[in-house]
């Protein structure tokens, strides 16, 4: 036995179809703007990794040469502003 559907059976369902194949849309959107994001976090990630780098290299280099200074100037300490070296006597 076929029955027929009403209209308004008909249109209900179709109604709640399109509003799945929209949410389905709509969270493929969420996971590809989440998959772009994660992409420019990692390129983030990747050029913090690459200035943490540079920092340490130059923090490095600094601490060396005021240990040089050091050796020359015993228990100095140095006013950038001044250019000078106040030594402690």
């Amino acid at each position: 036995m076929v029955q027929k559907l009403t209209d308004e059976q008909i249109e209900k369902l179709t109604n709640l179809q399109n509003k799945i194949s929209e949410s389905v849309l709509n969270i493929g959107e969420g996971h590809l703007r989440v998959r772009d994001l994660t992409l420019e976090l990692s390129r983030i990630n990747t050029l913090i990794s690459k200035f943490e780098g540079e920092f340490d290299e130059l923090n490095k280099q600094y601490t060396e040469y005021l240990a040089e200074l050091e050796k020359i100037y015993p228990n100095g300490e140095i006013d950038l502003v001044e250019g000078t070296v106040t030594i402690a006597e």
